[in-house]
């Protein structure tokens, strides 16, 4: 392991005396095949061209898609394989154990994967995206400027040796994004120790319509959810309020949940002698879903932002969210929408039989929402605000 270290410190002092090219950029993503990292992903990458520079984006082979070629064929790019297992190291406190040893040795060959990408292409800007808390952070070691974007909350206590490493190297040249002023406290609890700090910044998603099309007036009211069937996204309580809504419902409505995930044909199973309540699994073409949609909910159990919100926003669909994370920083109670406790059924149920029953009122809220989206989540104020932090 001595030999390692050694070997990583020569490595590290050769990229260090290495000059840089000014414009060479090195994006390390970390995405599903569909959802919001992957819309961010893409947004991200067009920014980078846009703003002229030569982007490399490292990735692993399953997320090489054909919708990724296509960006790639636009925007032009590099693509390279990402061919190491990226896994959690957590460091044990004694720090000199067995367990932490072999934590290390990965570290390090992690470390001297990396070096060798790094030396060849020589970014000055170092971008890692990603929803998992801890992928690639030692990322911030390398004498790059870094600009480490997590999507998601950090539900779990970092351990005393990152946390260590963090606190002394996170400066103007290495900063932290979130994508909401929730995130950033969770963020700054289970990372710093509540300690504020000046180069964590929050810059909110923005929302973009791959198509603009008319609004489609439908007979039958649609209440809508787009996202992962997964457990934080909470689709059996999704069920449970769709049904009790249609039980009290005097007219037929509609539910339609889009996104695949792990739940996904358990929730469509629940639902096979429900008819008007459909998971559809992914689907590529929102636009026409929010076209048709009457209510917009997501009742999360935690949510870092929520594209799929700001979508019904720019819609003007009125929202029905959980009290959980970044989705209170986009929907306001009573003026764009309702924000519900996830514990509490009826709450869900009026929230959306209210806006049901009251043709006016879904119009005012949508409205609202519309103008909040304007004020708050265009494209725009997005690249502005990036281009503070890289510039």
């Amino acid at each position: 392991m001595i030999r390692m270290i050694f070997k990583a410190i020569l490595v590290y002092i050769s990229i260090l005396l290495t000059r840089k090219k000014e414009k060479n950029c090195l994006l390390v993503a970390d995405f599903s095949s569909y959802g919001g990292t992957k819309t961010y992903f893409i947004s991200l990458v067009k920014y980078l061209v846009s703003k002229n520079y030569q982007v490399t984006v490292l990735i692993a082979l399953h997320q090489i898609s054909p919708d990724i070629l296509l960006l790639q064929s636009q925007y032009h790019f590099n693509i390279e394989i990402l061919e190491f297992d990226i896994w959690r190291t957590r460091f044990e406190n004694p720090i000199f154990t067995k367990i932490n040893e072999t934590y290390f040795i990965y570290q390090i060959n992690e470390f001297l994967y990396f070096s060798n990408i790094i030396k060849r292409l020589k970014p000055a800007l170092l971008i890692c995206s990603t929803a998992n808390p801890e992928w690639l952070l030692f990322l911030i070691l390398f004498p790059s400027r870094v600009i480490y974007i997590l999507h998601t909350v950090t539900m779990d206590k970092l351990d005393f040796f990152k946390k260590w490493i963090l606190r002394n190297l996170i400066t103007k040249r290495k900063k932290i994004i979130v994508v909401s002023n929730a995130a950033k406290s969770y963020l700054l609890l289970n990372w710093f120790n509540s300690k504020d700090l000046t180069n964590i910044h929050v810059i909110y998603n923005y929302y973009e319509p791959d198509n603009l099309l008319d609004k489609k007036l439908e007979s039958i009211p649609t209440v809508l959810t787009i996202g992962s069937t997964e457990y934080y996204k909470n689709p059996l309580f999704w069920i449970d309020v769709c049904e009790k809504v249609t039980n009290h419902f005097a007219y037929p409505v509609k539910f339609v949940w889009a996104g695949d995930g792990s739940m996904f044909e358990d929730c469509k199973n629940k639902t096979l002698n429900l008819p008007n309540i459909k998971f559809i699994g992914f689907t590529k073409d929102t636009d026409e879903l929010y076209q048709s949609a009457s209510i917009y909910f997501q009742p999360s159990i935690y949510e870092s932002h929520g594209i799929s919100v700001l979508g019904a926003m720019y819609n003007a669909i009125p929202c029905v969210v959980s009290n959980k994370g970044g989705l209170v920083e986009s929907v306001v109670n009573n003026e764009t929408g309702y924000i519900v406790e996830i514990d509490t059924i009826d709450q869900s149920v009026s929230a959306i039989l209210s806006i049901l029953n009251d043709k006016a009122l879904r119009n005012h809220l949508g409205l609202n929402g519309y103008t909040k989206f304007n004020s708050t989540f265009t494209k725009v104020l997005w690249e502005k605000k990036m281009d503070k932090i890289i510039f």
